[in-house]
Order: C-alpha cells, then structure tokens, then sequence
C-alpha cells in the first residue's frame, strides 16, 4: 500500500489540517484531570494524563509515561473504565504506539508547548514522540485495509 497515495486526512507539513483531520477515528485526551471532547487534540502547554481511542477491529494503543516506561496495551475505548483508555493522571505521556493487524492509521504527537514530532504508522517500527512530555495527539485511519 502506498501511504502517500492514501493520506487525506493530516497534512503532510506536520500539522493537523482543521477542515478535516482525525474525523475517522473516535479519540479522546485528558489533560488536568478533565476528558476533552471527542476529537479535540489537545491544549498546547498541558501534558496529556490518558488517550482513549476507539480502534477498528483487533487493534491496540500503547503510552509511555514518563514515571512508568511503556504501559500494558489498551484495546478499548471506555474513559470510565481504567481498562479503556492508556496513561494515568500522575505522569506525562513521553510516547505512544499502534498495533493493527487490519486497518492503516497514521498518528502524531505534539512535543509540550512546541511543535508535532514525524508521524508514525501502524505496522512499521517505532512510534511517535521523543520521550519528552506531549501535550496534542492526533490519529486518522489512511484508505484501505491492511490484508
């Protein structure tokens, strides 16, 4: 699959496109203590507590904090559920992965008060962030379906 044939959704300068970024997948941040409404990336200068994405099919989420390293993987999507959602409110998420056997997401994240970091891709190496604090995330799903 070629990935730059199939992005629509996030602008390729590393910035979110506002007309139409991250409308295909359900998200959420918390950030504060508060949940932020669906779809919101982000405040720029508070670090994210938690991410909840709602994945298509039998995909995963991961964070990293920085006071706990890489913590179990996440497959729901339920903010009232502490197995629905990634982090806690105690560390910054410092990184975050996606694994899907089946559908294409790209993802980034935004360094704490200062730019997006290289987006990352499910099912390649890697992840997105530089295990510094972030404080904006942002997924799409890319056309097509994995096989």
């Amino acid at each position: 699959m070629d990935i730059s044939k199939n992005d629509r959704e996030i602008s390729p300068v590393g910035k979110p496109n506002r007309t139409n970024s991250h409308r295909n997948v359900r998200f959420r941040v918390k950030q504060d203590g508060t949940w932020l409404p669906e779809g919101r990336s982000g405040e720029k200068g508070i670090f994210l507590e938690a991410i909840a994405i709602d994945m298509e099919g039998n995909g995963e989420y991961q964070v990293c904090t920085a006071k706990d390293g890489w913590l179990d993987p996440v497959s729901g999507y339920d903010i009232t559920d502490r197995g629905g959602y990634g982090g806690h409110k105690d560390s910054p998420i410092i990184a975050v992965r996606i694994f899907s056997d089946q559908v294409l997401y790209k993802y980034g994240v935004g360094e704490l008060g200062g730019k997006w970091h290289p987006y990352a891709y499910t099912n390649k190496e890697g992840f997105a962030g530089d295990f510094g604090p972030i404080d904006r995330f942002l997924i799409t799903k890319l056309n097509g379906y994995l096989k």
